[in-house]
């Protein structure tokens, strides 16, 4: 059973009018985790009002999804409680599905479909009534919605095992915007969408007349929302519009607290040399004191008695310079906390520079494995750090010609040819690292040039400290797996000069995406990506395109 099946029986059928507007409050909401601990150190108190289009965004391990599972009660809360009004629907990131699910399952809408056809028959009760509630042309509208997604079976509630991800997931929303939900929730629902899917999901949720709360990475998608929430460690931050205005939020914050840090650090600096001058001070004063004791011949116990004295007021002088340099230094450390991470990072090698006179690849009369019988053949030369988008939609064969590019698999016809050592990454790259070892371990493992400081200099570098690349790797975020993944890639023997990236985003956060775009934004030698995140190959400055269509690829200059 999928968590979307779940909601629609128990929430989004229970009437057959239009949508209104549902709303949900946190009322000093927590979770802890089995150790005990909180998850966030203040518990959360937010309202996501009626008719509003929310993105949440959030590194991974922040919360996000125990959050969305307390808001929609399928997670207990450990303390304080959630307030729902109306009736709402849940697209789950992951669909677990039980042995021989259906379509009409994926959608959440397998029960009352049963108990319609139930009836039909003059075999239903008042449950199957109830579960109907009205909605006799459920499976004509369920097949138009299917069939506009792409789907081109007819019968609803046969196994459907074979279905792709990105067919699920568009299944599955098909079946929110069937729900006559009050308020959907969708949970990373483009991770398996083409562009294409993308763009019909915002077309979709631009016609959703109810709340909308939308948790998420891609940045198309979140110029759709009214406003931000960020989930963090700290907890829940709010920003008054889309993803750009959110960005550019983050951006001044970024700004603003490196400058508190640099001013947290000055007044450190002008603390310390004012205790250091006034330490200085009281020594030359004590020093003067015993020398005029010692010219007065004054009696051991008067001595005796002004050095205790002195020494006090010493202790306490220097009790007060302890607090007030600590004071500055918990100032500076309190600044430095603030910072956000920076996503910059040094990733290349000398050796992966590549030439512009150098050979990139060559294809000669290319044709891949399971291309179409009237697809045209590849013939292309490259040379030099080319960056090429292979564009678009799933099952047209980018990864295929990705693979027989690099020589994995052979070409049904033709030949190709990449003249380069290249290292591959995809969207499980920062899943497939060994989870019990440390960063530091793994690298080590591989047939790296690095000496370990060398490796943990560069590591520094790239964001990760010291208590991280010396942690397991299972506690890394998916952002510090990414980064971990492309060292690994790069940092060997013999660096490669080719990134063959195919589709690397799925499943990363907002950060971790845009930390992935700045290390690779320096990368000096040629970039070979397939994407569905038009703002990533944006970013990566792409000057050239093969796109798809149904009769070759056509070569696009930038």
């Amino acid at each position: 059973m999928t968590a979307s099946t779940a909601l629609a029986r128990q929430h989004s059928l229970s009437r057959s009018s239009s949508p209104s507007l549902g709303s949900v409050e946190l009322r000093h909401l927590n979770w802890h985790r089995p150790d005990g601990v909180p998850l966030w150190p203040v518990p959360l108190n937010a309202t996501f009002g009626r008719g509003e289009r929310i993105g949440i965004v959030g590194v991974n391990g922040a919360g996000k999804t125990v959050l969305i599972e307390m808001m929609l009660g399928l997670r207990e809360p450990s303390t304080g409680a959630v307030q729902r009004s109306g009736q709402w629907h849940h697209v789950a990131q992951d669909q677990r599905l039980a042995p021989g699910f259906s379509a009409a399952g994926i959608a959440g809408l397998e029960q009352p479909l049963q108990a319609i056809a139930r009836l039909e028959r003059g075999e239903g009760n008042e449950h199957d009534l109830e579960l109907a509630h009205g909605r006799w042309t459920l499976a004509a509208e369920l097949t138009q919605a299917l069939q506009e997604v792409g789907w081109a079976e007819q019968d609803l509630l046969a196994p459907a095992s074979h279905l792709s991800d990105g067919m699920r997931t568009r299944i599955a929303l098909a079946g929110a915007w069937l729900s006559n939900a009050d308020g959907l929730v969708l949970d990373e629902p483009t991770n398996h969408l083409d562009r294409e899917g993308r763009d019909w999901l915002i077309r979709r949720m631009r016609e959703w007349p109810g709340t909308l709360l939308v948790a998420s990475h891609d940045r198309g998608l979140l110029r759709e929302v009214d406003r931000i929430v960020e989930v963090s460690s700290q907890g829940l931050r709010h920003y008054g519009g889309d993803v750009d205005f959110y960005r550019e939020q983050r951006n001044a914050e970024a700004d603003a607290a490196q400058t508190a840090l640099g001013h947290a650090k000055a007044h450190r600096d002008t603390v310390l040399r004012d205790i250091r001058r006034r330490h200085d001070a009281q020594q030359r004063r004590m020093a003067r004191g015993r020398a005029q004791s010692r010219e007065a011949n004054l009696p051991r116990i008067v001595v005796n008695g002004m050095r205790g004295q002195a020494e006090k007021s010493n202790g306490r002088l220097q009790a007060l310079f302890s607090r007030q340099g600590a004071a500055a230094q918990a100032a500076v450390s309190e600044a430095a906390r603030r910072l956000l991470p920076d996503p910059s990072a040094a990733l290349a090698l000398p050796g992966s520079v590549l030439e512009p006179t150098q050979r990139l690849l060559g294809t000669d009369r290319l044709r891949c494995l399971h291309a179409s019988p009237g697809f045209a053949s590849l013939t292309a030369m490259l040379s030099g750090p080319v960056r090429l988008a292979l564009i678009g939609p799933n099952g047209c064969g980018k990864t295929t010609l990705l693979r027989t590019l690099c020589g994995e698999l052979l070409p049904r016809f033709g030949s190709a040819k990449l003249h380069q050592p290249f290292a591959w990454l995809d969207q499980r790259a920062a899943t497939a690292l060994p989870a019990g070892v440390s960063t530091v371990d793994h690298l080590m493992s591989l047939d790296s040039r690095l000496s370990p400081s060398d490796l943990r200099t560069r590591l520094a570098r790239l964001g990760l400290s010291a208590r991280v690349v010396e942690a397991p790797i299972a506690g890394l975020s998916g952002g510090e797996r990414m980064r971990v993944a492309l060292a690994a890639a790069l940092w060997r023997q013999q660096p490669p000069r080719v990134l063959l990236l195919d589709e690397p985003t799925n499943h990363l956060d907002l950060a971790a995406v845009e930390s992935l775009e700045f290390a690779l934004a320096d990368f000096p030698g040629a970039i070979i990506v397939s994407s569905h995140d038009a703002d990533f190959i944006d970013a990566l400055d792409c000057d050239l395109r093969w796109r798809w269509t149904p009769e070759k690829w056509e070569v696009e200059h930038l």
